[in-house]
C-alpha cells in the first residue's frame, strides 16, 4: 500500500485523525512553480533552522535507540515543500470549525502531512517539536517507543504517526526534505489562534513498514570512552565537559533521559561511569544538553528539564554525593526554559543563563552570602526586543558580565551587565562590525587581553569572527 498520511493533533484533545472536508475548496499546492525566496513560508529562518535540527536530533535518538550503528538519514529544508505547507495553512479548509483537515493525500502531491494547532497567538511553530509539551509530535515518542517500532498498521499511526514521520527512515522510502507553513489568526475550538502545516517528502508511514529499519544492538566501537567504561552507546545529545585535578569528565543526555557521566582518572588511567540522575534520585527528565560549572570542593551541571525548568545535578566531594534540584523553582520563576542553559562563574555566585520560551535571555544566579537563587530578565532589564533565536554564550570580564547570542534577525546580539552601574545594555555586533545578518547557530565566545572575541557558523558554512578590541573601544570582524 502507498504511503499514508500521518495523523492530525488537534492540540487541545490530543493526536487523533480528523475527516478531509469534500465540500470546500483546497490550496494543497505552492500556487507558483518555483518556491518565493527565504524560507518558502511565512517560517522564520531561525524557526526553520530550529525545526530541522530537532527533526535530525530526533532521528539520531531513534537510530541510536533502535539500529545502532546505522547511518543517520538527515533532513534538509525545501523551501518548496513549505510553500506547498503554506498554501494549505493560508486555506479555510484546514482549520475549519476550529479543528485540524488534512489536504488529500494526491492533491499535495503525495507529500507527507503533519498539523498542529494552538492558542492563542502568537504563532510558535517550534512548540510542535518540544517533548515538554504534551500536545507535540515529539511527545508521541513514549508511545512509539512502547509499540517498538512497530510496523505501520490502519491503527497505530493514529496514535504516534507525526513523531514517526519525522523519524521516518526506513529503507525503501526514507523523508529526506522538510517544508512547513504556519499562519495565524484562525479558529481553534472557539478560540482565535494559529496552525502549523509541515509537508514530508518521501511521504512516511507506509503501511508495513517501520520508521527505522531494523537492526540488533552493536559494541560500542574500540576507541570509544563508553568500551573503556564498559557501557552502552547511549548518548542522544551534544557533551558537556568539564576539568578538575588529574580527571577529565564528561556529561550527556542518554538515551533514558537520565545525565550520564563518564570520566578518566590519571592515577589509574581508566574510564568511569555513572548516572547522575539516578544517584541523586531524581527523575529521569533531561531533555536538552548540559552546561557545567566547577566549584571549590564541587562539580555542577545544569540543564532544561521536560517539564521546562533548568535543572540542577550537582556533587559535593566532602559527602560524595550528587545532589539535585530545581532553579526554576527555587528562584519561583515559571517553567520557561526553550534551550539549553549556559554558565558562568563569579566570585561568590553562580550564574546560569537561557532562551526563554518569550525569546529572551533569563538569567538564574545562586549567591552564596544569601545562599537564594535570584531570576531576572535581560532582555527587559536592557529595553531589548525578544529576538533571541538560539542558546547563549558567556563571557567574564573584570566588572562585568557578558552574553552573546544569535537574535530572530541572524545577527549575533550582545547584552552586558556592568557592575559599576548595576546595569544592563544591549548593543548589535553584526551592524557594529558591519557584516551581514548571517549567522546560523549559536555562537563560541572566547577572552583574549584586551579584547572579546565570537565565533560562529554564517549562511555560506563559513567561520565568521567578531572582536571588540579595548584600545579602539570598536567592534571588528574578520
Amino acid at each position: 500500500m502507498g504511503p499514508v498520511p500521518a495523523a492530525s493533533a488537534d492540540t487541545r484533545a490530543g493526536a487523533g485523525s480528523a475527516p478531509a472536508l469534500a465540500s470546500l475548496p483546497r490550496s494543497a499546492l505552492c500556487p507558483t512553480p518555483e518556491a518565493p525566496p527565504g524560507t518558502g513560508s511565512r517560517i522564520s529562518p531561525a524557526d526553520a533552522d530550529g525545526l530541522v535540527r530537532a527533526h535530525n536530533e530526533a532521528r539520531r535518538e531513534a537510530v541510536e535507540k533502535y539500529h545502532p550503528g546505522l547511518a543517520v538519514v538527515s533532513v534538509r529544508w525545501d523551501p518548496k515543500l513549505a510553500c506547498d505547507a503554506q498554501a494549505w495553512a493560508d486555506d479555510p479548509a484546514s482549520s475549519a470549525g476550529g479543528t485540524l483537515h488534512h489536504s488529500g493525500f494526491e492533491a499535495r502531491g503525495r507529500q507527507g502531512e503533519n498539523l498542529l494547532n494552538s492558542y492563542p497567538g502568537p504563532a510558535r511553530p517550534l512548540i510542535a517539536v518540544d517533548p515538554g509539551v504534551r500536545y507535540s509530535w515529539m511527545a508521541e515518542k513514549p508511545a512509539f517507543d512502547a509499540d517498538g517500532n512497530a510496523p505501520v498498521n490502519d491503527t497505530n499511526y493514529h496514535v504516534w504517526g507525526h513523531y514517526s514521520q519525522m523519524v521516518w527512515m526506513s529503507s525503501a522510502s526514507p523523508t529526506t526534505a522538510i517544508g512547513c507553513g504556519v499562519r495565524e489568526g484562525v479558529p481553534v475550538s472557539g478560540n482565535t489562534g494559529w496552525i502549523l502545516v509541515c509537508r514530508y517528502a518521501p511521504a512516511g508511514n507506509r503501511i508495513g513498514e517501520r520508521a527505522i529499519p531494523p537492526g540488533g544492538a552493536v559494541a560500542p566501537p574500540a576507541n570509544s570512552w563508553n568500551a573503556r567504561a564498559q557501557v552502552a552507546t547511549d548518548a542522544v545529545g551534544d557533551p558537556a565537559t568539564m576539568v578538575t585535578p588529574n580527571q577529565q569528565h564528561v556529561f550527556y543526555r542518554s538515551e533514558g533521559g537520565t545525565l550520564k557521566h563518564l570520566f578518566w582518572d590519571a592515577g589509574q588511567n581508566r574510564v568511569f561511569a555513572d548516572d547522575w540522575n539516578q544517584k541523586a534520585g531524581a527523575a529521569a527528565d533531561v531533555a536538552g544538553n548540559p552546561a557545567t560549572m566547577v566549584w571549590p570542593g564541587q562539580q555542577h551541571v545544569f540543564y532544561r528539564s521536560t517539564a521546562g525548568t533548568v535543572r540542577h545535578l550537582f556533587w559535593d566531594a566532602g559527602q560524595n554525593r550528587v545532589f539535585a534540584e530545581d532553579w526554576s523553582r527555587m528562584a519561583g520563576v515559571a517553567a520557561d526554559v526553550a534551550g539549553d542553559p549556559a554558565t558562568m562563574v563569579t566570585p561568590g555566585q553562580q550564574h546560569v543563563f537561557y532562551r526563554s520560551t518569550a525569546g529572551t535571555v533569563r538569567h538564574l544566579f545562586w549567591d552564596a552570602g544569601q545562599n537564594r537563587v535570584f531570576a531576572d530578565d535581560w532582555n527587559q532589564k536592557a529595553g531589548a526586543a525578544a529576538d533571541v533565536a538560539g542558546n547563549p554564550a558567556t563571557m567574564v570580564w573584570p566588572g562585568q558580565q557578558h552574553v552573546f547570542y544569535r537574535s530572530t534577525a541572524g545577527t549575533v546580539r550582545h547584552l552586558f551587565w556592568d557592575a559599576g552601574q548595576n546595569r544592563v545594555y544591549a548593543e548589535d555586533w553584526s551592524r557594529m562590525g558591519r557584516v551581514a545578518a548571517d549567522a546560523t547557530d549559536d555562537p563560541a565566545t572566547l577572552v583574549w587581553p584586551n579584547q572579546q572575541h565570537v565565533f560562529y557558523r554564517s549562511e555560506d558554512g563559513a567561520i565568521k569572527h567578531l572582536f571588540w578590541d579595548a584600545p579602539a573601544n570598536r567592534v571588528f570582524s574578520q
